[in-house]
């Protein structure tokens, strides 16, 4: 096989983080008594911003997931426990878990055939754990990797040097990185020194180099076994 051992990226490459998202965030939101469905779009742009800042390394997690709260709801004149608030959406989150079209098909077929699968996020502990479970993709993994247990963020080399030595340190072009982000993803992918394939199905252009490029999961599969697929520069 060409690649036997697959990084997998979590939140929106097997996971679908949005409905999900939408999902507890409504839930949440209710029961702080907080402005309905119009105000989501509005905390989505304040956490997808500091999201970004995350994987620049500008601020800690810890700090980044209180503080999207507390600039949300300032801007409403509310000033809720938003400590409390992320804990309990966090718990809300890890209740749903609806996958991408494919996934568990692609994760099970790729544990029949002897490959290694391991999870890599820069998701939370406490919603990636519930999930995974309840979502029936568990017994096809052989790693979880969670940045906040790690100790480090992707891209960071210091959380992939981190994945490769609790692997007992396989050679780089046996391993292969799965993920959405360019940045988290694809540029941590390039900077460790293995393959990377980038989980597009919204055909955008790239601003990352990258080896792969797929629409749907379960275009993976051949490229995960003999090396064929697609490359970024013959997509666009």
């Amino acid at each position: 096989m060409r690649y036997p051992i697959i990084l997998l990226d979590a939140d929106r490459t097997l996971f679908d983080f949005d409905k999900a998202e939408a999902c507890a965030l409504s839930e949440t939101l209710a029961r702080c008594g907080a402005p309905g469905e119009a105000a989501m779009a509005r905390y989505r742009e304040i956490n997808h911003a500091y999201w970004a800042r995350l994987e620049r390394g500008e601020i800690e997690k810890s700090v980044m997931l209180v503080r999207r709260f507390e600039d949300f709801f300032g801007g409403y004149g509310l000033a809720p426990d938003c400590a409390a608030v992320n804990a309990e959406y966090l718990a809300t989150l890890g209740t749903f878990a609806f996958l991408i079209p494919g996934a568990l098909e692609l994760c099970r077929n790729l544990h029949e055939k002897g490959h290694r699968l391991c999870i890599v996020t820069n998701g939370t502990a406490a919603a990636n754990q519930t999930r995974l479970r309840d979502s029936g993709l568990e017994p096809y993994f052989d790693g979880v990797f969670i940045s906040e247990v790690v100790g480090a963020e992707k891209p960071s080399p210091r959380f992939f040097d981190a994945v490769f030595a609790a692997l007992g340190h396989p050679a780089k072009d046996d391993c292969i990185i799965v993920g959405d982000s360019l940045m988290s993803d694809i540029r941590g992918g390039r900077q460790a020194g293995i393959a990377t394939c980038w989980f597009n199905p919204e055909g955008k252009r790239p601003n990352e180099d990258c080896d792969y490029v797929i629409g749907a999961l379960g275009e993976l599969e051949s490229i995960v076994r003999h090396g064929q697929g697609p490359p970024l520069r013959q997509s666009f």
